[in-house]
C-alpha cells in the first residue's frame, strides 16, 4: 500500500457494485452538476431561500429540471410501479459521489436521493389508486417534503394544535405549521407534502395521522418566511396555516392515528444516508 497516495474510493474500480445503469446515471449527475452548481455555488448560498428562487430562477430551476429529466427523482420507486427501483445500497453509493462532486452534501437532496415518501407510500398508504398516483406524480418531477412540526409543541408531537375533522368523504384541516421548507410549486409545478396532523385531539401521538396535500392546494396560507440551516439556496421557507383545506379520504399516507408510525418507519429506511 502506497500510503502517499489518498485512498479515495473510486466507482470504476467497482463494477460489481455498480451497474451500467448506475454509471450512466453517475455521468450524467456530473454533467448537470459542472453545468449548474459549480459555477454558482456561492452565489447561491449567498442568497439563500426566495432570493435564490427568484434572483437565480434560471440557475435554479434549470438545476432542478436537468435532474428531473436525467431521471433521478423515485429511484427507489418498485418496478411493478413503473419505477428503477433501486435499493438503499446502490442509492448511498450514487449519493457519496455525487457529494464529492459537488463539493457539499447539499445537492444530494436536489437529486432526491433517500425519498422517505416512497417507503410510506409503499407501506402505509391505505388507498392504491392514490399510491399510484404519487408514484407517477414522483417519477414526473414531483418532489415531497414533510409539514408536521407545529410553531409551539415543536418536536413534542403529542402537543400539536393542528387538527382534521372528517367530513363525510373529506377531511378538514386547520392549524399551524412552522420550519417547512419546499413550499412552492417546484420546479416542473408538481410539488406535494406529507402533512402530519391530529384526527383524535384527546390522543397524544397516537391520535397523529399523514395526509397528502398538493402545494397548490386551497387553504394553504403562507406567512413570513423563516430561515433554516443546510441547502439554504435550496428552498423557500414559510410559516404555514391551513384554514379548512380539504383533502379527500382516499389521500390518508397512514391509517388514522398512524402518521408519526408512518413518518418515523419512512425516515429509518430512507434516510440512512
Amino acid at each position: 500500500m502506497d500510503i502517499t497516495k489518498p485512498n479515495l474510493y473510486d466507482p470504476y474500480d467497482h463494477p460489481d457494485e455498480w451497474t451500467p445503469e448506475m454509471y450512466e446515471k453517475l455521468e450524467k449527475a456530473r454533467d448537470i452538476i459542472e453545468e449548474w452548481w459549480l459555477p454558482n455555488l456561492r452565489q447561491l448560498d449567498r442568497l439563500g431561500g426566495v432570493l435564490a428562487l427568484t434572483e437565480m430562477s434560471d440557475v435554479y430551476y434549470g438545476l432542478h429540471k436537468s435532474i428531473i429529466d436525467a431521471g433521478f427523482y423515485g429511484r427507489t420507486i418498485p418496478k411493478e410501479y413503473g419505477g428503477p427501483g433501486w435499493n438503499l445500497y446502490q442509492c448511498g453509493l450514487m449519493s457519496a459521489e455525487i457529494t464529492k462532486i459537488a463539493f457539499t452534501k447539499g445537492v444530494d437532496d436536489a437529486f432526491a436521493y433517500g425519498e422517505p415518501w416512497v417507503h410510506i407510500l409503499q407501506h402505509w398508504i391505505p388507498d392504491e389508486d392514490a399510491k399510484k398516483e404519487y408514484f407517477k406524480r414522483t417519477l414526473d418531477g414531483g418532489f415531497c417534503t414533510v409539514w408536521a412540526t407545529d410553531p409551539e409543541s415543536g418536536v413534542d408531537m403529542g402537543g400539536m394544535r393542528g387538527s382534521a375533522v372528517l367530513d363525510g368523504d373529506t377531511y378538514v384541516l386547520n392549524g399551524p405549521k412552522w420550519w417547512m421548507a419546499m413550499c412552492s410549486p417546484g420546479p416542473v409545478g408538481l410539488q406535494w407534502h406529507l402533512v402530519l396532523l391530529k384526527t383524535d385531539t384527546a390522543k397524544r401521538t397516537s391520535g397523529l395521522t399523514l395526509f397528502i396535500v398538493n402545494d397548490d392546494a386551497a387553504g394553504i396560507i403562507r406567512g413570513r418566511e423563516g430561515d433554516l440551516t443546510g441547502a439554504r439556496w435550496g428552498c423557500a421557507r414559510y410559516e404555514l396555516l391551513f384554514k379548512d383545506l380539504r383533502v379527500d379520504k382516499k389521500y390518508l399516507a397512514s391509517p388514522e392515528g398512524r402518521g408519526l408510525y408512518a413518518l418515523v418507519d419512512g425516515m429509518n429506511k430512507h434516510m440512512g444516508n
